[in-house]
């Protein structure tokens, strides 16, 4: 089963790896493990930022001058 990770613990542990292969000082074997690594967790990040984009309501005011919200445009897209 995948670790479950923060958005936050998640691009942290990302950018460790990126600074891990940046080093140079990793052997082939090494680099190939951490950069393993390191698109998990990109992918851990980016399938987070997806799940809030689709929760995100914007705020609008309408002719009136009265507040509403809509979905953004993905979820009507989804909706559909």
């Amino acid at each position: 089963m995948a670790k479950v990770l923060k958005f936050e613990d998640a691009l942290s542990e990302l950018e460790a790896c990126v600074r891990k292969i940046e080093n140079d000082e990793l052997n082939l074997e090494e680099a190939f493990k951490v950069y393993e690594s390191g698109v998990k967790n990109a992918a851990r990040c980016q399938k987070a930022l997806e799940q809030i984009e689709n929760k995100i309501e914007l705020l609008q005011r309408d002719p009136d001058g009265n507040l509403h919200t809509t979905t953004t445009a993905q979820e009507q897209l989804r909706d559909k």
